[in-house]
């Protein structure tokens, strides 16, 4: 049950799905009912996608049931919400999973990414959709040397999803300006449906400049729908930001790089699993046979299963080794959000990290990787592609499933690192 009101209460059923603004606050509430022969003591309900939800101190007798909210209170929500597969419920002795699914609708609802491509060929400036969507992965900051060029890479996308109540938006009359690049478009009248969903990516390329730079953009569109049978119209505004870190000499002054990846899902399909995996890399110089550091903080979004799939029993981080290492002297080491450790295992054969967090309740959205690695000189650039994920789920049966997720063609590395040649 989700509650948009302000009561105190939660609503005595479920309202359906839902809509609301981005940011709106909405409060989440389960009824539970002891169906089973034995008492309830002391009753946890953890949800998949949003952890330990209620620590009750309630004694419920067979046939016994209650109706309580998130002891967490309201939750601002930016993005849609499309549902989880439901909650476990434990006395410390048993355990039971409920299958439900929580939707929340935004309408309008605007989606912009302003990154930066590796080539021209990684962003394909143009009106796209609904299938297939254009890339929307690349870099949030890249180091660069003074009067490189440039790849900013644009892309906006209506990502309005409705519950029933109101009509599907079409944005309009785009405005779209940089703190630094200027004005990149003036009232572009390109309509941008919600059903079927439409992209537009724009492309501008620029040269560095010669010091640390920090770009902001802001869209600002019409959103023009019918509402309650009556028009309605709102103007909407979304703003993204990347830099650029300037020095002469890269490989020998260390690099830094923060990606975003978007993530297909392969279940006999590729499809937009709505998973993205962002990474902060930051690299000491590499010099042939001289070990060097790597740290890397990696950050998940939306990584709650589905609601066709069941509770989420591993999920697997698989990170590509690079030519041109001594996989003898490689050393991995990593935790999730909380600290927990993961569990870290190098096939050399297939030159593959195998990461693991193991079945922690919720959502690990920040992992921590610390890498000790020598060069051997084969390759004079180390180039660490994005990782695959492999979500390890449940079916009603208690049978593992894998999910498998890949980064999406385009996507960038998420290091790129030149041997320092002092």
């Amino acid at each position: 049950m989700i509650d948009f009101s302000y009561g105190p209460c939660c609503p005595p059923s479920d309202p359906g799905t839902p809509e609301g603004f981005p940011g709106a606050s909405v409060l989440f509430c389960y009824q539970l009912v002891n169906q089973g022969q034995v008492d309830l003591t002391g009753v946890r309900v953890i949800d998949p996608g949003f952890g330990l939800m209620a620590d009750l101190d309630v004694q419920l007798a067979p046939g016994a049931g209650m109706v309580f909210a998130d002891a967490n209170g309201r939750r601002p929500l930016s993005e849609p919400l499309r549902g989880f597969p439901g909650f476990f419920v434990t006395d410390g002795n048993r355990q039971g999973f409920r299958r439900t699914a929580h939707q929340v609708a935004f309408s309008p609802h605007l989606t912009f990414y302003r990154l930066m491509a590796a080539s021209e060929d990684d962003c394909q400036p143009g009106l796209y959709g609904p299938f297939p969507p254009p890339p929307t992965s690349g870099y949030r900051l890249r180091t660069v040397t003074p009067g490189a060029s440039v790849v900013h890479c644009l892309s906006m996308y209506n990502a309005s999803t409705t519950g029933g109540t109101v009509g599907f938006p079409s944005l309009r009359e785009h405005d779209i300006s940089d703190s630094l690049l200027g004005v990149l478009a003036d009232s572009e009248n390109i309509e941008l449906s919600a059903f079927p969903h439409r992209f537009w990516t724009l492309r501008y390329i620029a040269s560095a400049p010669a010091i640390d730079a920090e770009y902001s953009t802001s869209w600002s569109t019409q959103a023009d729908w019918l509402h309650q049978d009556e028009p309605a119209s709102i103007a909407l505004d979304v703003v993204d930001t990347a830099a650029l870190r300037v020095v002469n000499n890269p490989a020998c002054e260390g690099i830094v790089e923060h990606t975003s990846s978007a993530y297909d899902a392969l279940l006999g399909i590729a499809v937009a699993s709505g998973i993205r995996l962002d990474f902060q890399v930051e690299a000491e110089p590499a010099l042939s046979g001289q070990s060097s550091q790597i740290t890397a903080i990696g950050f998940i979004s939306n990584l709650q299963p589905e609601q066709a799939f069941g509770p989420r029993d591993d999920t697997r981080i698989l990170l590509p080794l690079p030519e041109g290492i001594d996989l003898a002297s490689l050393s991995i080491s990593g935790s999730i959000s909380g600290g927990v450790p993961l569990q870290v295992s190098i096939d050399a054969e297939q030159r593959m990290a195998r990461l693991s967090t193991g079945p922690v309740p919720g959502i690990p959205a920040t992992v921590f990787l610390s890498i000790l690695v020598t060069p051997d000189g084969s390759a004079p650039t180390l180039i660490w592609p994005a990782p695959s994920l492999n979500m390890v789920i449940l079916d009603s049966g208690g049978a593992e499933i894998t999910r498998v997720l890949q980064p999406e063609t385009g996507a960038p590395p998420v290091l790129t690192q030149p041997l320092c040649s002092p």
